[in-house]
């Protein structure tokens, strides 16, 4: 839906990255937008730079919000980003703001939508799932396997998972679930033939046509281990399947200052989910 032209009482949100951020970012934004009865805006500039390889994919999810691609020339955005707090403030409290409310940050964590998560649950609507993988899903104990690799492997801070994470977490599941059956899901699907190895049942998901689709599968099974992927963690979220078991590597970078800043501060993995250990055994 094309931008009905800024106002000042408007929030504006940046959006970018790929499908999983863009989740968080739109639902922290909608969020506040219902509390504060505000206007959202969502700014989708940032998929009309060079280099990037992504595209604004919300409306893929039923996302149906006033958007903009000009970008906020840069001293208004400036001005904009050291005046984002006051604002807040000020609309918080039913007074007008020195500008729209700009919001621009990833917010990966339950806890910028606390106390929604109806709401945050109504945003997203998926299309009809492919079948047959999901009867298949739906009958006994699925559990959705999310394997990153893909562009991960050109990034070295982000290499955390490796194949004795998901074997070990894929026995631990074993463990708790009584006739488990994992469904893989990946950006390297040959990648993951090695985990047949150990798993020969295991079903790699090649029928999901798009990030919609196989986000959609994954939230149909019943319970979810995820890689350090925003993607993997909205499949985990949004199964509401009762007695849920989600289990998450206990690394999301190799930084360990940036790791516990994520996990201790910013709170990404909810507490209910169990963390796995990444790193190899030692022998």
């Amino acid at each position: 839906m094309r931008s009905p032209g800024e106002k000042s009482e408007m929030i504006r949100v940046v959006i970018k990255g790929g499908l999983g951020n863009q989740m968080f970012q739109y639902a922290r934004a909608k969020v506040l937008s219902t509390r504060l009865q505000r206007p959202l805006l969502l700014d989708i500039s940032y998929y009309d730079r060079e280099k990037v390889h992504r595209s604004y994919a919300l409306p893929g999810l039923g996302v149906q919000e006033p958007t903009t691609s000009r970008r906020m020339p840069k001293p208004r955005r400036f001005l904009a980003q050291h005046l984002a707090t006051l604002n807040l403030c000020l609309a918080r409290r039913g007074w007008p703001s020195l500008g729209c409310v700009y919001v621009d940050g990833y917010w990966q964590s339950e806890r910028w939508f606390e106390g929604e998560h109806a709401l945050v649950r109504s945003l997203f609507t998926f299309p009809k799932p492919p079948e047959p993988i999901a009867t298949r899903i739906r009958e006994g104990n699925s559990i959705a396997v999310h394997v990153r690799r893909g562009d991960y492997l050109n990034l070295p801070p982000y290499q955390v998972c490796g194949l004795d994470y998901y074997l070990r977490a894929m026995q631990d599941m074993a463990r708790r679930v009584e006739h488990p059956r994992f469904f893989v899901f990946s950006d390297d699907i040959e990648w993951c033939e090695v985990l047949r190895q150990h798993w020969p049942d295991a079903v790699l998901v090649r029928d999901a046509g798009s990030d919609v689709e196989e986000l959609l599968l994954m939230s149909l099974c019943r319970h979810t281990i995820i890689s350090n992927s925003s993607f993997s963690w909205w499949a985990a979220w949004l199964t509401d399947r009762e007695g849920k078991i989600v289990m998450a590597p206990d690394r999301w970078v190799n930084d360990p200052a940036l790791n516990d800043k994520l996990f201790v501060a910013g709170r990404l993995l909810p507490d209910r989910w169990q963390r796995v250990p990444t790193m190899p055994e030692q022998p």
